[in-house]
């Protein structure tokens, strides 16, 4: 539990791993602690989470149910204020159409749960989104025409099965001057990795497990990406020619 200095309110709950069941609730949680920030029920056996109410809660900012397996966050995108909201490891389908209502999100976990479906194309919805994982899920489609917020810098779309191959136009409209984290491996990405990429000067793209042929050699000069990689291998410190891989 997490108080405020100097006065008599609850800012902060700690739950996880606590063998909570049931429904627990927004409006009965608020009704006591209305100034609650931070709310963390992950690793409990949940049998759903009752969003009702959620729209009261101006000063929560940061809601974690991993593990709880919940199927369902009907009612999130009510929320005025969430800025975190981690939900790995659950049963959540689909993709839930709500999120994009949630103007003030910062950070959407996601991972490991049973998304399906073609993955949205409206990030661009997210003004303020600077970290999304959506890492193995069932997510299909194709990376052409996806938008994302100029905010984006941690992208992770791993284990998923997303096809063809990446768009001279992905990630438009980030900064040039952003310093990217790009996570596309294990997917069944194909053809050539473009060289207006090049265009960001500082990027961690990784890759691997796809059906990729190529890599536009403007790529191979930059010598920041990767973890300064690319400096030392060129193309190999970006993708390992077909036939080969990387020790350890």
């Amino acid at each position: 539990v997490e108080c405020r200095f100097g006065a008599e309110t609850v800012t902060g709950l700690q739950l996880g791993s606590n063998n909570i069941q049931g429904t627990p609730g927004f409006i009965s949680i608020f009704q006591l602690l209305p100034n609650l920030s931070t709310l963390n029920l992950s690793r409990n056996p949940l049998a759903g989470f009752n969003f009702n109410g959620i729209e009261n809660s101006a000063s929560l900012s940061e809601l974690d149910l991993d593990a709880t397996g919940i199927s369902s966050i009907v009612g999130i995108g009510l929320s005025p204020s969430l800025t975190h909201i981690s939900l790995r490891n659950n049963r959540i389908s689909g993709f839930p159409q709500e999120i994009f209502q949630m103007k003030t999100l910062k950070t959407l976990l996601m991972s490991n749960n049973q998304l399906d479906g073609r993955i949205p194309t409206t990030f661009d919805l997210l003004p303020n989104l600077q970290t999304l994982i959506l890492s193995s899920n069932s997510l299909s489609g194709v990376l052409d025409g996806i938008d994302f917020p100029s905010s984006l810098r941690i992208l992770d779309l791993s284990q998923n099965l997303l096809s063809n191959s990446i768009p001279v136009t992905f990630l438009r409209g980030i900064p040039t001057s952003a310093s990217l984290d790009i996570d596309l491996s294990g997917n069944f990405l194909s053809g050539n990795v473009p060289g207006e990429l090049s265009r960001f000067s500082q990027m961690d793209l990784y890759l691997q497990d796809n059906r990729i042929t190529s890599i536009d050699s403007e790529l191979c000069s930059k010598e920041d990406w990767n973890g300064n990689d690319v400096r030392k291998y060129g193309c190999s410190g970006i993708l390992c020619p077909i036939g080969h891989f990387a020790n350890g």
